[in-house]
């Protein structure tokens, strides 16, 4: 299975990495899924989707209002979210958040989980020569 990430950058991807990996204290993995399920939820309600059709900077903003401290705390992801167009890659999500969760429990050191993300992506999403 090819998995895609749409309209993603690099930088993108690199800050969403560095926001859950140099985040120590950060929420469970299941309370971020909890988040992310609530803000999806909204997202495809009538009334957000018209607005994100007729003002995306008003969508943005009422969203991160909404989500206020999901979107201090996690800023890349946030953005990752209201940009995916309900195409999230639950799989890498999951993979990055249970680095986070190694981190944590000291199983694995910021560095490596790191360098092991980094990798998994480049073999992902670089095309082999």
């Amino acid at each position: 299975m090819d998995a895609k990430l749409p309209n993603i950058t690099q930088e993108m991807i690199d800050d969403d990495a560095s926001d859950l990996i140099n985040d120590v204290t950060a929420m469970s993995k299941n309370t971020i899924l909890k988040y992310i399920n609530n803000i999806v939820k909204t997202m495809n309600t009538p009334c957000y989707l018209m607005l994100k059709k007729k003002n995306n900077e008003l969508y943005e903003k009422q969203m991160t209002q909404l989500f206020h401290s999901f979107s201090k705390r996690y800023p890349g992801l946030f953005k990752m979210i209201l940009n995916s167009n309900n195409d999230i890659n639950y799989e890498m999500l999951g993979y990055m958040l249970d680095k986070m969760e190694q981190i944590k429990s000291r199983e694995i050191t910021r560095f490596n989980a790191s360098s092991e993300i980094g990798k998994t992506l480049f073999d992902q999403f670089i095309p082999k020569e």
